[in-house]
């Protein structure tokens, strides 16, 4: 499995919450993609980094997937327009 984890900053929280609640949608509709997890957090300890997803993978195969899905570019796209963020990527 291969865990896709998106740490999120924005000064349009609401955008970005609109944006971000889509993603457990792809579930079923990307080949690979098992899981979605969506949250903000809870620390304080963030630098500003205060939302998120973790998507997985079966495998890299099943990022590849996500890679070129349509689905992919235009949220991507949409987020960057609104945030920045940093994207982590490991095996399980």
């Amino acid at each position: 499995m291969l865990r896709h984890i998106v740490l999120i900053k924005t000064d349009c929280p609401h955008e970005v919450d609109r944006l971000v609640a889509a993603v457990p949608g792809f579930i079923g509709r990307v080949p690979g993609l098992l899981q979605v997890e969506v949250g903000r957090d809870r620390t304080g300890l963030t630098r500003g980094y205060d939302r998120g997803f973790v998507m997985t993978f079966d495998g890299p195969d099943g990022l590849a997937a996500w890679d070129v899905h349509p689905d992919h570019d235009p949220i991507r796209s949409a987020l960057m327009a609104v945030s920045e963020m940093i994207v982590f990527d490991y095996e399980v």
